[in-house]
């Protein structure tokens, strides 16, 4: 690997992995200044959002291990990025919701809870309606940042797929550790993303997960 590459990769690993533990010690001061205690999350949410991360974390680790560096680094046709670009802005999009998670706000609305009563029928139906929500935000939002969302603007450091895989990792795992190790509120915490501006940190986190999913695809088709 050449030496301004290695540089590269540990500024993205090292800077992923600093932002975890500073944005870790951050929810435990911030949970000592809130007053009320805020709920944890719904039944299920974590698991979830940790189960999605996990999954589109394979599958662009998958397809990055399997490209050639030059077919890697060649734009997918005119005005579009490179598989290498595209993982470098979602590395950075990855970066970036780690410091929007640690500086989310919890919402003033009280979470509406679940009636007590309900059948195995209407919960499911009520956990579907929650999901099909969350889905079409995320979709919104897909959208909305389209393909000039995987550009890397002024120019994209043009790393080996080894050396983004070993930076997309460390930045996921930094956000996977934050969600694994805070009681956050996940639909009454709000963050600010770039693109789709104020929305709830389970949008935030799948839409993340669905973009990590089109980029594993664009780097699959690229092969």
């Amino acid at each position: 690997m050449e030496r301004g590459n290695l540089m590269k990769f540990s500024m993205i690993y090292f800077t992923s992995a600093a932002l975890a533990m500073l944005f870790l010690l951050s929810v435990s001061c911030a949970k000592q200044e809130v007053p009320e205690a805020e709920a944890p999350p719904a039944r299920g949410e974590r698991d979830r959002v940790m189960s999605e991360l996990h999954a589109s974390r394979k599958l662009l680790l998958d397809a990055t291990a399997s490209i050639g560096e030059e077919k890697f680094k060649s734009p997918m046709g005119e005005n579009r990025p490179s598989p290498s670009e595209a993982v470098e802005a979602l590395i950075i999009r990855e970066r970036n919701l780690l410091t929007a998670m640690g500086a989310s706000t919890l919402g003033p609305e009280t979470a509406e809870a679940e009636p007590e009563g309900l059948s195995r029928e209407e919960r499911q139906a009520r956990a579907a309606e929650a999901a099909r929500k969350i889905q079409s935000a995320v979709d919104g939002c897909v959208a909305k940042i389209g393909t000039d969302g995987f550009r890397v603007i002024p120019n994209p450091a043009n790393l080996a797929a080894a050396d983004l895989a070993q930076g997309f990792r460390a930045a996921r795992d930094a956000n996977l550790a934050f969600v694994r190790e805070t009681d956050y509120n996940l639909r009454r915490r709000t963050v600010k993303d770039g693109a789709c501006g104020d929305i709830d940190l389970m949008t935030a986190m799948m839409l993340q997960s669905a973009l990590t999913t089109n980029v594993a695809e664009m780097v699959t088709a690229a092969k």
